[in-house]
This record gives C-alpha cells, structure tokens and sequence, in this order.
C-alpha cells in the first residue's frame, strides 16, 4: 500500500466526497510519518501482518490531523480485503477492535486479534461499500468516545 492509496482511504474515512488535493493534503500532519507507515506495510508480506501494521500504525503515530482511528481501521479492512480476507463483521468484532486500538494496545495484540478474527471473504456475500464501512467506523467510534 503505497502513501497514495493511504491517502485515498483518509479521504473516505473523513468524508471527503471531492478529490480536492489542495484540501486533502492539508489534513496531512507529517508526510515523512505517512511515507514510512506506506513503506513499511509494502514490505509486508503477510496479510493479517500488514493490516495489524497499518491498524496499529496509524492510531498511534497519528499522520493526520484528523481521523486516524478511522482511516486507520478502513486501511486494516482494505488490507485484508486485498487479500480476500474480512474482519469479523459482527458488531461485538468491530467494536473489540476498536477497544483495542482506542486503548493504546501495542502492535502485538492488534495482529492477534487479527489472527483470531479474519476469515476468508464469503464469496457469496458482497464486500460492504467501503463509504459505508467508514460511516459505520464512524458511528463506533463516536459512541466510544460518549
């Protein structure tokens, strides 16, 4: 995943609906941080590794001025889905992994609730729009924060 389509997935995850750059880039609070986060999960060639990293990385060294958590549970969805894989979408998995990240868990925990957790996409049931998978990040993560 290259610091391109991290950027595109922060798009989604704060609700950009235009493709502004200008705008979009001023959501960025260190691009070196982003570059290396980017960097770092190409070299990853396992996938539950990759998602925990980008997870993990994401809420805790906070590349964006907002919406890290967010961005940083679709990056872990996008990820896996890459992959062929899904987090459990029960909202009892959701709302667990959002415990997780929102509780300063290190990088260890995030990759074994992963492995606990992931399965093989259901060929049979369509990958959820990913807008719709961000608005429901969203709502989680707002509720959490009550």
């Amino acid at each position: 995943m290259n610091s391109g389509t991290l950027m595109d997935i922060h798009r989604i995850a704060i609700g950009y609906a235009v493709n502004d750059e200008s705008s979009l880039s001023d959501t960025i609070r260190d691009e070196g941080t982003l570059d290396y986060i980017a960097s770092r999960a190409e070299d990853i060639d396992d996938p539950t590794e990759r998602a925990a990293w980008l997870l993990w990385s994401v809420s805790t060294m906070h590349p964006f001025m907002e919406g890290n958590k967010r961005t940083a549970v679709l990056a872990c969805e996008c990820a896996l889905g890459s992959r062929g894989l899904d987090v459990d979408n029960r909202e009892d998995a959701l709302n667990a992994l959002i415990r997780i990240i929102a509780s300063g868990s290190d990088i260890e925990d995030v990759r074994r609730f992963l492995e606990e957790n992931t399965a093989p996409l259901d060929p049979s049931q369509p990958f959820d729009d990913i807008g719709l998978r961000a608005e429901r990040i969203s709502a989680l993560l707002l509720e959490l924060s009550r």
